[in-house]
């Protein structure tokens, strides 16, 4: 990578080496880093990346734009409104909760209100 570069990690923390990272940030090699994730996590206390001042570091939140928000409230609402009606949400993550007695008897009595 050229010196003028950011390395950004949002993957996994065990992708980049962390001890290479560090020794490349300080001869400049890299311009800066900007890490979602690390390996170990937490770091410890006295781990070089905490230290140097061209490196930032969020908290696996680095991906959250304001469309992401917005879509995630979306989704959920629209899932509330679903049941809420009788009805599977359309994005349903567990299919086999269709097979428990308990959610379908929820969905017979909210359709049953309607």
């Amino acid at each position: 990578m050229k010196p003028t570069a950011f390395l950004v990690n949002v993957a996994r923390g065990a992708l980049v080496d962390q001890e290479a990272l560090v020794e490349a940030l300080l001869e400049e090699r890299l311009a800066g880093a900007g890490l979602d994730v690390v390996d170990p996590e937490p770091l410890p206390a006295d781990d070089p990346l905490l230290s140097l001042p061209n490196v930032v570091g969020a908290p696996h939140s680095l991906g959250y734009t304001d469309e992401l928000m917005r879509g995630c409230v979306e989704q959920a609402c629209e899932s509330l409104i679903d049941v809420a009606a009788g009805r599977v949400p359309h994005d349903l993550a567990n299919p086999d909760v269709l097979d428990n007695p308990l959610f379908t008897e929820k969905l017979d009595r909210f359709r049953d209100r309607g």
